[in-house]
């Protein structure tokens, strides 16, 4: 089994408003990543909660969604991977995890992802966007140990960049995937990429 997992739980420091409901097309911005997850089939996706937990609770359709709220979520994102992770039964082998923001990635992108680590075998791919890999990532049962071992308000990147070895990429020649809305110059990137300018 694959499952997925979407971070949400941040508490958009540098917004200083939830990004999760940040309307975005006539919906929340969280609800963009939540529908490519379902759309892409996976066995499980499970959504990170924590600041505004209950409002994203309220605002979104979390149907098909299992949600995990992690109280500890002011530690940082390494937090919220060890709580989705930790979510997960023993009859999965691998997870695909996306970033709660960035609205833009697409089902052929996850199709992808799980395509190269078929074809290649290795316990990690990442998205390359050019001049550093990143999310959505990969990470086969056999890496959650040295996720789990990770702290403070980091993701996966230094354990991409610390066993390239183990990292197989995807490329991506259109970088509207890398968005991530986490300030309010790239909300505004956000809305006029909607608006086609």
């Amino acid at each position: 089994m694959i499952a997925g997992i979407v971070l949400a739980a941040g508490a958009s420091r540098r917004l200083g408003r939830p990004k999760q409901l940040l309307p975005l097309g006539g919906r929340p911005l969280l609800d963009w990543v939540l529908q490519v997850m379902r759309d892409a089939a996976l066995d499980r996706v499970v959504l990170v909660l924590g600041c505004e937990a209950d409002a994203v609770r309220r605002s979104l359709d979390l149907s098909g969604i299992d949600v995990v709220v992690n109280g500890r979520y002011g530690e940082g994102m390494s937090s919220s991977m060890r709580a989705g992770l930790a979510a997960l039964g023993p009859e999965v082998a691998g997870a695909i995890v996306v970033m709660g923001d960035q609205p833009f990635i697409d089902i052929s992108l996850i199709a992808a992802l799980l395509a190269m680590r078929v074809r290649t075998g290795l316990p990690m791919v990442a998205v390359d966007y050019g001049d550093y890999q990143g999310p959505p990532v990969f990470l086969d049962r056999t890496v959650w140990p040295a996720v789990a071992a990770l702290r403070g308000d980091q993701g996966a990147r230094a354990l991409l960049k610390n066993n390239p070895e183990r990292v197989a990429t995807v490329r991506v020649a259109e970088l509207g995937a890398s968005l991530d809305v986490d300030t309010e110059a790239a909300y505004a990137a956000a809305l006029g990429r909607l608006q086609g300018s």
